[in-house]
Parts: structure tokens; sequence; C-alpha cells
């Protein structure tokens, strides 16, 4: 097993990080798993041997142990830099119950402000990743509104308040509860190479200006807590088959919400599971093609032969 812990590169937030005149470590570095493949075995196992699996889940749990407690150490000092009213601020959004979405929306947007985002440009911007500049001064002196954006992303700020009382668009909620059909019908709907497409996959909702695709993975992770909040049932969720069914119809791979992050961020971060490990590798994979998406292409290296050659509109990514 190879355990890897890495700054996104590719996919790298520039609300979260700066041209520091020193490192700053920061909580919101991802994790990612190296599973070995399967080989024939040799033979019986003997007695008080390890097997990879064992082997696995000892580096598994050992990173996790660690990752968790580097996170919490470089929390509390990030976390001190605040000023009190955004610690007041921060609290509302964890601590208030029942919060309603008009009171997450306004919170929200006051520490989006105060982190140096420009909202109005997020407002006219409904359809794609708004303010994505750089957040704070170079160094330590920008440490409070780059913390701000890392426990907006770190708490999921804004999604129980839009779920309990049914805040989501029913295509944003058909990706959120992890139904492929629904999502499909709703895309199939609509014209290849349409805006009318274009605005459904890409239509940022909820406070924190989730993408269809970012919240399909942010909602995988916490299917338990869905599942209690609307009623639906955990076992008829697939949001792996959302996932695929987004990218194969266009969605952007690389969108961005409020705080810079990307499905990478959410896929092969803290609490990742083995889908949503799957879900990143799609959207890396769809990444390599996307700046092709709505133009003319030509078909090479594919499995059916019969299909090299041929050229066309890249009207999707798997």
């Amino acid at each position: 097993v190879i355990y890897i812990t890495y700054s996104i590169i590719s996919f790298v937030s520039k609300r979260s990080t700066s041209n520091c005149q020193q490192p700053i470590v920061y909580y919101s570095f991802s994790s990612y798993y190296i599973m070995p493949s399967k080989k024939k075995s040799r033979g019986p196992r003997k007695r008080g041997s390890t097997t990879n699996d064992d082997t696995s889940s000892s580096f598994r749990t050992t990173a996790d142990q660690c990752h968790k407690k580097m996170a919490e150490m470089t929390k509390q000092d990030s976390t001190a830099c605040l000023d009190s009213e955004s610690k007041q601020l921060l609290l509302q959004l964890k601590t208030t119950p029942f919060i309603t979405i008009e009171d997450t929306n306004r919170i929200v947007r006051k520490l989006a402000i105060v982190a140096g985002t420009d909202v109005d440009r997020n407002d006219n911007d409904p359809y794609g990743d708004g303010d994505q500049s750089i957040s704070g001064a170079p160094g330590m002196a920008g440490e409070p509104q780059r913390q701000i954006l890392r426990e907006l992303f770190g708490d999921g700020a804004g999604l129980t308040p839009y779920l309990l009382r049914n805040g989501f668009s029913p295509f944003a909620m058909a990706c959120g509860l992890g139904n492929p059909r629904a999502v499909e019908r709703a895309v199939q709907a609509t014209k290849q190479g349409s805006n009318e497409r274009m605005e459904l996959l890409e239509r940022r909702e909820g406070s924190m200006q989730f993408s269809p695709l970012i919240l399909t993975v942010a909602l995988s992770k916490a299917k338990g807590a869905v599942c209690s909040m609307t009623g639906a049932n955990e076992e008829d969720m697939d949001h792996l088959g959302v996932v695929k069914i987004l990218l194969q119809y266009g969605a952007r791979p690389d969108a961005k919400e409020l705080t810079g992050k990307t499905v990478v961020h959410y896929g092969a971060g803290v609490m990742a599971t083995e889908d949503t490990l799957k879900m990143t590798d799609y959207v890396v994979e769809a990444a390599k093609s996307s700046a092709h998406f709505g133009k003319k292409v030509v078909l090479r290296n594919l499995k059916k032969v019969e299909y090299n050659g041929l050229t066309g509109n890249l009207g999707g990514f798997v």
C-alpha cells in the first residue's frame, strides 16, 4: 500500500493559497490511497502471517490518525488568528439549531466579504466559478481571511438548512440524493450544446455555490445524514452513477465552489471513501480534455476501432 498526502496541483485553489513568503501548513490538504493490485495466492496462509489486506488496514489507520492530529493542531493555530466577529459568525453556522436558509446565506455572505470575496461578481455569475482571486495578503497577514474560507469548506456551510427546507432545485436534489435516472431524464430533456443544458449542469446553488457535480460528491460522503433529513433510502443512492452521467453530458470537471474547492478536494480529502476516490479519478481523467469541450475533435485510440478517425464536437467526458 502506498499512502500519499499531497497538495492538489492541477486543481489547486487560489482561494486557499497565496504567494506566501513563508510556508503555511493548513488543514485542508488532501489524502489519497493507492491500493495494491491483487496477486494470485502462492499457497495457504501461514499461521500468524500478515496479508496485504491487514497491511492496508494498518497503513490507513496510522495515516488517518496522523492526518487528523495534524489537522486539529494547524486548525487551532489558524483559528486563533480570526477576529471576534468572524468567530461569532462561524459559531452561529455550527450551533444555531434549525437555522434558516436566509440567515445562512446572510452569514456566509458576510464571511465571504471579510475573506475578500467579490460577492457581486458571484451574484452575476450564477453558472460559473465567480470570484476566484487570491484571498488575503501574503504570509501570516492574510491567514485570517484564508482561515474563514477553510472553516466554511471544512464544515460544509449551508448544506443542512437547504436539505431540511428543500432549498435546492429538483435537479440539484436528484444529484444530491444519488438518483441517476432522474438526473439523466432531466438532462436528456435539454438539447446538446444548448444554453439550457449548460445552465442545468452548471447552475450554482446553496450559500456555498455548489455545482451539481460538487454537490453530488459532497453529499455522497454523508448519506446517513442526508437520509435523516430528507427521508431518502440509502440503498437507493448511486452517487457514482450520477457523477458518470453528469460528466457524460458535459458537466465541467474543474468547477469550483465559493471557497475555490473542486471535486478533487471533496472527493480525495478528509472523509474520502472508495466511491469518492473513484469519482475523483473520473474527474481528473475528464479534465484532460475539458479544454476541448464544445469544439470539433478527432477520435483516436478508442477500443472500438471503427470509431477511430471520426470527427465531431466534444459533448461529454466519459
